[in-house]
């Protein structure tokens, strides 16, 4: 795999905006919440996901093929160095959109081969969208979005990091959905956007 960024990339002030943590906390709160302990993250980044869910008693393995970002493991995504479910859940958070697509498949049913219970992926996601939040006595808040009008698929070329991303022309998400199932012989259980990051659309699968 080509490294696509350096170090550099992930300095705090132009890497670790707000929205970016709005996302590592969905990380956090699917895999809290699916009691899973023990993890597997494909391309770590900074490592905060492991620094945090560590302290809540999670044990996190990092693979990366770039050995300057300090992973557990130096290797391939797409030949994971792992027997057959030694992990109850396997992550790739922004990180299959920097394969091409027919290679980002075939990392996903790496990870279904090494994860006992789930798979867990975020992706970028191209449709823009508006969103409100409203906040009404008793219910409390309703974090909704609308649409914004386009008259059709806005076309992804590669720009030396992602191959593609959701909602893409020819990555309509149902199509992808259907495409990861397959690929891990697993079922969608969650599909969403992040409020604070609409950008950024969670993805769990379950066996």
């Amino acid at each position: 795999m080509e490294i696509q960024v350096t170090k550099n990339h992930y300095k705090f002030e132009s890497y670790m905006h707000m929205r970016r943590w709005a996302s590592l906390w969905h990380q956090m709160n699917e895999i809290i919440s699916s009691n899973s302990k023990s993890i597997l993250e494909i391309g770590p980044g900074l490592g905060l996901l492991k620094q945090n869910l560590t302290l809540f008693d999670i044990h996190v393995t990092t693979l990366d093929h770039d050995e300057r970002l300090g992973p557990d493991f130096v290797g391939s995504a797409l030949d994971l160095p792992f027997e057959a479910n030694s992990f109850d859940c396997a992550c790739a958070f922004q990180m299959l959109e920097h394969l091409p697509y027919e290679e980002s498949l075939n990392v996903v049913s790496e990870l279904s081969r090494v994860a006992k219970n789930f798979i867990m992926i975020s992706l970028p996601d191209k449709k823009p969208v508006y969103r409100y939040s409203i906040q009404l006595p008793i219910l409390g808040f309703l974090n909704f979005f609308i649409i914004k009008p386009q008259f059709k698929p806005r076309k992804h070329e590669f720009d030396g990091q992602h191959y593609w991303e959701l909602n893409a022309t020819g990555y309509d998400v149902n199509r992808v959905l259907i495409d990861l199932e397959e690929s891990s012989n697993m079922k969608v259980k969650k599909c969403f956007r992040v409020q604070e990051n609409p950008r950024h659309r969670f993805i769990v699968l379950k066996k």
